[in-house]
């Protein structure tokens, strides 16, 4: 009888640390930093996005999100951009690489919208067991499709959402 619940409390233990690891993991991010863009003109300005990253798998990313970015005091564009992220899921650093496609919404300044695609690069660090994680990113666009680019270098925070 020792051995049968024994066994029990094993399998259950396992099966509760499989299921934790098999549901998707969702998070909020706040990053800013500076952009250098090639659009209209050329320099850098700053640079505002808001990331919902889901985990849907430990090694894969799927993350909406948008970035604010405005330059020659007259330009203001939104950029809502959907990214397919493959990481690496464990230890201290966990680095990114992905891509995706997106809009480029001129607010201000009277361009017209159009679709973009992006490339991101970045590293996810934990902070312990807080639920929160540091976070910075190169994500390189082409607002125009093949006609101008900007680079992102933005640093943040993330927290996990439950």
């Amino acid at each position: 009888m020792h051995r049968t619940i024994t066994l029990v409390a094993v399998l259950a233990a396992i099966g509760t640390a499989a299921f934790a690891q098999d549901r998707p993991v969702t998070g909020a991010n706040l990053l800013v930093g500076p952009a250098s863009y090639d659009l209209a003109g050329t320099g850098t300005c700053l640079a505002v996005a808001g990331h919902f990253t889901w985990l849907w798998q430990p090694a894969i990313a799927i993350e909406p999100g948008i970035t604010y970015f405005t330059y020659n005091s007259y330009y203001t564009l939104l950029f809502p951009e959907l990214s397919v992220q493959a990481g690496v899921p464990g230890g201290p650093f966990r680095p990114y690489l992905g891509g995706g496609v997106g809009l480029t919404v001129y607010t201000s300044g009277g361009g017209r919208t159009t679709r973009s695609l992006h490339a991101v690069l970045g590293v996810r660090v934990p902070l312990a067991a807080t639920g929160w994680l540091l976070r910075g990113e190169l994500r390189a666009r082409s607002p125009r499709q093949w006609g101008s680019v900007t680079a992102d270098y933005m640093f943040g925070l993330g927290r996990r959402i439950p």
